[in-house]
């Protein structure tokens, strides 16, 4: 069990169904990853876009996603 509310905590992953859609379930902040073939492929997914709260191309964006 991570620490913190589920407010908190941003779950990171590069696939829809394996990362982000049960993030999101799990009331998680979520963000798909744009990298290796999985993260360009479910980039734009309508799906993904529903349940993912960024979609970013690196984890250095989420210090600046989370601040503002």
């Amino acid at each position: 069990m991570a620490p913190g509310a589920p407010d908190e905590i941003v779950y990171a992953g590069d696939h829809r169904d394996n990362d982000v859609v049960p993030a999101k379930a799990a009331d998680l902040r979520t963000a798909l990853i744009r990298r290796g073939p999985w993260g360009h492929l479910w980039a734009d997914d309508p799906t993904t876009c529903q349940h993912a709260d960024w979609v970013i191309s690196s984890l250095d964006e989420l210090p600046v996603l989370l601040a503002g």
